[in-house]
């Protein structure tokens, strides 16, 4: 399966285009990819949000008309004279128009810039190397999570589901341009935990969002404070046997 070649054909898919024979293969291949049948998915309901954002910038019915209603003739003494604007209506209504599309611009920019739980989950595997190269080595968590604290400025805690989790070291890291942390396990030596304190990412599912590349597992996830990107040296069966282990899920 060609996932790179489908996933650039998404980003020219609307929903008129359903039955045009030209994305039959995207459409069969998202739905026999779960990865990216639910890329898909998110990129439909970003869309969809995005034109809900439009039509909610767009100049309101009857604003033209205000405009030129506003344009009457007014009286300076007893003789009727024509107060003029330097702009027609027209310009002025086709500058609201621009104005309008410059804000749908930066909203769809700002929505389509924003990190997903896959862009998230394909830095976090970029950095499974980084394991071996720690900024800070002890076999205490609490220190562990000190440090990692005074490295983002925050007062790092991680959620109750990670209680049985240990660290052997922590290494400060970016996700998406944001600052994070690489928390490498003390007793699996193919996992470590990228936290990401602060940020928070939609994940469409009541558990964590699976993803695997080049032989590498990610689970990303987030709560009201974070978001979690578990990494692992296999597959995602393997990853998930871990996590039942550890009692991250349930």
């Amino acid at each position: 399966m060609n996932c790179a070649k489908y996933q650039f054909e998404m980003h020219s898919y609307s929903d008129r285009d359903e039955r045009d024979p030209g994305f039959a293969g995207m459409l069969a291949h998202v739905n026999a990819c779960a990865t990216c049948g639910l890329l898909f998915l998110q990129m439909r309901e970003r869309d969809r949000g995005i034109a809900t954002t439009m039509r909610a910038v767009m100049p309101p019915p009857g604003l033209e008309q205000r405009i030129l209603t506003g344009w009457q003739h007014t009286r300076l003494g007893p003789e009727r004279r024509v107060r003029r604007f330097p702009f027609s209506a027209w310009q002025l209504v086709a500058a609201m128009m621009v104005l309008a599309g410059v804000i749908g611009w930066k909203v769809y920019w700002q929505r389509t810039q924003a990190p997903t739980p896959a862009s998230v989950a394909r830095a976090a595997v970029a950095l499974t190397g980084e394991r071996s190269r720690l900024q800070y080595e002890t076999p205490d968590r609490a220190s562990i999570l000190a440090w990692a604290g005074n490295q983002t400025g925050t007062r790092l805690q991680l959620a109750p589901n990670l209680d049985r989790v240990q660290f052997r070291g922590a290494k400060r890291v970016q996700i998406a341009q944001h600052p994070a942390v690489l928390l490498a396990m003390r007793y699996e030596r193919r996992a470590a935990l990228v936290v990401l304190p602060g940020f928070t990412v939609a994940v469409p599912s009541l558990g964590p969002q699976l993803f695997n590349w080049n032989h590498t597992s990610a689970a990303v996830w987030s709560d009201a404070h974070q978001t979690y990107a578990l990494i692992f040296a296999g597959s995602q069966d393997d990853l998930n046997q871990y996590m039942h282990r550890m009692g991250i899920v349930s």
